[in-house]
């Protein structure tokens, strides 16, 4: 079974709450000892869920995040999307105008990208650079 969790970022702590979202996204429960679950004040606009996918570098990858593809199937392009999730997909959106490029969604199911019915394992051709919270410079 896929593993279900969110971040949100916490301006307070300057960094980064992982767990379950409050029903209005304010809050992360995060659950870090056996005693009781921890809530956290976050972003509303921050918070992402994840992919389940990880980067070449074993890093997860979550909705809002920045990667980079460095081997396209075709050629060597190296594209930056953003990650978002978007009727019921997560999708790649792309930073970039480039000829034919577009939105792509696809679905995670363990480390395997599956989209239009293929799986692929992405891992080792994507790489997380960053996010749209912290790294507005890599925005158009």
């Amino acid at each position: 079974m896929n593993e279900i969790k969110f971040r949100g970022y916490s301006k307070k702590l300057n960094k980064w709450i992982y767990g379950m979202p409050s029903y209005n996204f304010k809050y992360i429960f995060n659950k870090e000892s056996d005693n009781s679950p921890e809530n956290y004040e976050v972003e509303p606009e921050s918070v992402g869920m994840y992919t389940t996918l990880k980067d070449k570098n074993g890093v997860e990858i979550y909705v809002g995040d920045l990667i980079k593809i460095e081997k396209g199937h075709k050629s060597n392009l190296k594209i930056i999307f953003e990650i978002t999730f978007h009727q019921g997909a997560f999708c790649t959106k792309p930073l970039e105008d480039i000829d034919n490029s577009r939105s792509v969604s696809f679905i995670c199911y363990r480390d395997q990208l599956i989209r239009e019915g293929h799986k692929a394992d992405v891992s080792k051709y994507i790489e997380k650079i960053g996010n749209i919270y912290e790294n507005k410079n890599l925005l158009p």
